[in-house]
């Protein structure tokens, strides 16, 4: 299974020196490829949003991403397209990795 880019952000390409728009996944570098593959097939998996907090290096310095992934079905139970929006800020400190964070399908008490 790949996944595809229908339209990748100007910003997030400069960060990471390169353009995914109407490019599969497989396609990235493979310490990149495989942190993708994780988030997309756990969306798909799980069939929930996830905020995903990461910290990596682009452009030659440590950045914290923030990241909501949300799955989207045109069926109403498969998960066929899937929005992403990241936010990256400078780290000053920690170290690279990923925590995730699945977020509720229903509000609390609904």
């Amino acid at each position: 299974r790949d996944f595809k880019y229908l339209v990748y952000g100007t910003e997030i390409a400069r960060y990471y020196d390169i353009e995914m728009t109407g490019r599969l996944a497989s396609h990235w570098p493979a310490t990149m490829r495989k942190a993708a593959f994780e988030t997309y097939s756990r969306v798909i998996r799980n069939r929930c949003p996830y905020l995903v907090s990461q910290n990596e290096w682009a452009l030659e310095r440590l950045f914290a991403n923030h990241r909501i992934v949300l799955p989207f079905s045109r069926n109403g139970r498969d998960v066929d397209h899937i929005l992403t929006y990241i936010r990256m800020l400078a780290a000053p400190e920690g170290k690279p990795g990923v925590d995730y964070y699945a977020l509720p399908a229903d509000p609390p008490g609904s």
